[in-house]
């Protein structure tokens, strides 16, 4: 049973809080009386500003128009018919009588304001140099834009810097264009939310400026880190967090960019959402890059088990896990080729047949060889200490035929060829033969002789006009041929072929086919250590 000193106690609390409540209630009402009708004009303003953003210009004008007749200042009125003038520029056929209106305002930072805006709704971004590139917008007194309720009193003079700053990017003027745009993000700068998309935009203008004209890597970084601490949300924040985190990343600052990167919040974002897929691969690829396959291995994985997550997210993290699992085994990517070029380049020899690049594909029949050798030879010739360059390949590609059969593609690897005055000489080291026989019989050859290994009607079939994706490996002498990720045939060598000379790669076709997507994977010897020269001869 509770004491009569503690009742009291507790009354009067009571008696307290209740007395704390109401004054605050009537503070809050008087409060609202007070603002009921800046509420009101609050309310006709973003009506205005909706009807604009709905391409209801002509209501947008009206409202506009109305809204200037009772401004509470010469600025803002002027503002208000400004962005009324600018609505009349929107609609067909007024632009001109737009242009006069704007002309004649009585307000010159309005008056500037709507005419630049009637330009850049045109692309004249060399009208608004000539006629506004030398304005002193320093001196001009802080007005805010009538119908953006929100953040800075500057919103003018930011507006002039970021459009002209934007003109002087259009016509080439670089520099000036990078003083304008840091001029309007140093306006912009506010602690209140509503302010924060208009930063967003300014800093997003100045990033791309400074990365695609000035060449300005770091400054872009500023810029984008700067986006990055905002914490606004939408596409100008996740998209310049994920390119601070890619600067972070070629820097090799890679725990830097792993913590930039983690802003975004993938793994708490929908698993079908856009930003989801690409915060989720920038993730896994900055541990990648850091070495870190097992950590990148489980974000691609994590992308693959998401439920409903975009297709274009899920090929791309099961093929960048396929490449990690790769180099968990010890493979290092040597050459990559994409054929998205209009030549053959200066990488690949035709010895037979016809070879050219078509729909940035490789297409050809005949024999097609690599210039370079695996791994790739000093200008002497010596790698090692053994007198030639040593490694195991792997061979990754897309294989298609360009007609409708298939005939016998074959591709080989450690193969040796060397030319002189008077003859060329080839000797394929391992050839793979897919798809011979009803396009189930597959097999390995060795120097161009008999197979080593061969797969009789095996379950995997090469099947003409679709596409493939081939893996052959010589992995510490265990040769072994993939076929859409199946494995089809394997063999074990005793001694490898490999340096000396046989160190290329190429492809053999006596039907048209297309190549896509090649990789040249190289493995060195256990240790770093050479072969002996004379078992070298033996195999």
């Amino acid at each position: 049973m509770l004491s009569r000193k503690t009742l009291r106690l507790q009354g009067a609390v009571f008696a307290s809080t209740t007395v704390l409540i109401f004054t605050l209630f009537t503070v809050a009402s008087y409060a609202f009386s007070f603002d009921a009708l800046d509420f009101q004009r609050r309310y006709q303003l973003l009506e205005a500003e909706r009807q604009f953003d709905s391409e209801e210009f002509a209501e947008a004008r009206k409202t506009f128009q109305q809204l200037a007749e009772s401004a509470g200042s010469k600025a803002e009125g002027a503002a208000l018919l400004a962005r009324a003038a600018v609505a009349l520029g929107h609609q067909e056929g007024q632009f001109e009588a737009a242009m006069r209106e704007a002309a004649a305002l009585d307000h010159e930072p309005s008056k500037i304001y709507a005419i630049i805006s009637l330009k850049a709704s045109q692309s004249d971004w060399s009208g608004i140099v000539e006629q506004f590139g030398d304005i002193p917008v320093d001196d001009w007194e802080a007005v805010r834009l009538p119908a953006r309720p929100r953040g800075s009193e500057e919103e003018l003079r930011t507006f002039v810097f970021l459009k002209r700053g934007r003109a002087f990017e259009q016509t080439g003027a670089y520099e000036r264009a990078e003083q304008d745009l840091t001029k309007a993000a140093e306006l912009v700068v506010s602690r209140h939310w509503r302010a924060r998309p208009s930063l967003l935009s300014v800093l997003t203008s100045l990033a791309e400026l400074r990365e695609r004209r000035l060449d300005d890597a770091e400054g872009a970084f500023e810029a984008n880190k700067r986006i990055a601490e905002i914490g606004h949300g939408g596409a100008r924040y996740y998209r310049g967090i994920l390119r601070a985190g890619a600067y972070l990343r070629e820097q090799e600052r890679y725990d830097e960019a792993i913590e930039m990167i983690k802003l975004m919040k993938p793994h708490s974002r929908p698993p079908h959402g856009s930003w989801f897929g690409n915060g989720m691969l920038a993730l896994g690829n900055t541990y990648r890059a850091a070495g870190k396959l097992e950590e990148a291995e489980k974000i691609y994985t994590e992308i693959l088990e998401s439920p409903n997550v975009n297709p274009q997210f899920e090929q791309r993290a099961a093929r960048l896990k396929a490449e990690v699992q790769v180099e968990a085994a010890g493979w290092q990517l040597a050459f990559d080729d994409h054929f998205n070029r209009q030549s053959l380049g200066e990488m690949w020899e035709a010895l037979e047949g016809t070879w050219t690049i078509d729909d940035e594909m490789l297409q050809g029949s005949g024999i097609l060889i690599s210039s370079r050798s695996f791994p790739e030879r000093d200008e002497t010739g010596r790698v090692y200490t053994g007198g030639f360059a040593l490694g195991y390949i792997r061979m990754d590609f897309d294989l298609q035929s360009a007609d409708e059969q298939a005939s016998d593609p074959s591709f080989f690897m450690n193969a040796y060829w060397e030319t002189d005055e008077e003859e060329a000489q080839m000797q394929r080291g391992y050839t793979f033969k897919i798809g011979g026989r009803d396009d189930s019989h597959h097999e390995i050859s060795k120097r161009d002789g008999d197979p080593v290994a061969v797969a009789e009607d095996s379950d995997v079939v090469f099947k003409p006009g679709e596409s493939h994706r081939i893996v052959a490996e010589n992995d510490e002498g265990h040769l072994r041929l993939y076929i859409d990720g199946k494995l089809v045939l394997e063999h074990e060598e005793q001694f490898s072929i490999m340096g000396s000379g046989f160190d290329r790669v190429g492809f053999h076709f006596v039907r048209p086919f297309r190549v896509d997507n090649l990789k040249v994977y190289i493995k060195r010897l256990p240790g770093g250590l050479d072969r002996d020269e004379e078992l070298q001869r033996s195999y």
